[in-house]
């Protein structure tokens, strides 16, 4: 069974293609007749659908809606692929903005969320961190702080 990870956001961000440049992320527009809109657009009217390095849209580390570990272990690959959407995400949660994701598997967009979470971007980069399924995971803002420059 293939996963999907829908993802939304104020801004308008690119889309990437799979290939030499992005081997672990690929990143598209979601077409309007996606059903999992409904559960992520409200303030945020860009939607996306983002794939890990696998061919079918998996390639994310995920754990299952009851808590248990995707039955794959772990793959370094799967790792790169969620540090890559991270990155991707970093401009979109700039000066305190968010996103909404939606892992969910293909078939499934339109069942409702099983929980909810808010996240820091930096916490999708920790180590052994996972998505979960059937989860709406909100992740907050980057808030960069500029050095003020003092006269001497």
């Amino acid at each position: 069974m293939c996963q999907r990870v829908y993802v939304a956001s104020r801004h308008d961000l690119p889309t990437v293609s799979r290939g030499a440049r992005s081997p672990f992320l690929e990143v598209r527009r979601a077409t309007q007749e996606v059903s999992a809109l409904r559960f992520l657009q409200g303030d945020l009217p860009n939607v996306y659908v983002a794939g890990g390095h696998a061919e079918c849209g998996c390639g994310f580390p995920a754990e299952t809606t009851d808590g248990e570990l995707d039955p794959k272990r772990l793959e370094a690959a799967d790792v790169e692929s969620l540090h890559a959407l991270g990155e991707w995400l970093r401009p979109a949660c700039r000066n305190g903005g968010t996103v909404r994701l939606y892992l969910c598997w293909a078939g499934q967009e339109g069942e409702p969320p099983e929980s909810v979470r808010t996240v820091s971007l930096s916490d999708l980069q920790e180590p052994g961190v996972r998505l979960k399924h059937g989860e709406v995971l909100t992740i907050g803002g980057v808030v960069e702080l500029r050095r003020r420059r003092t006269r001497r």
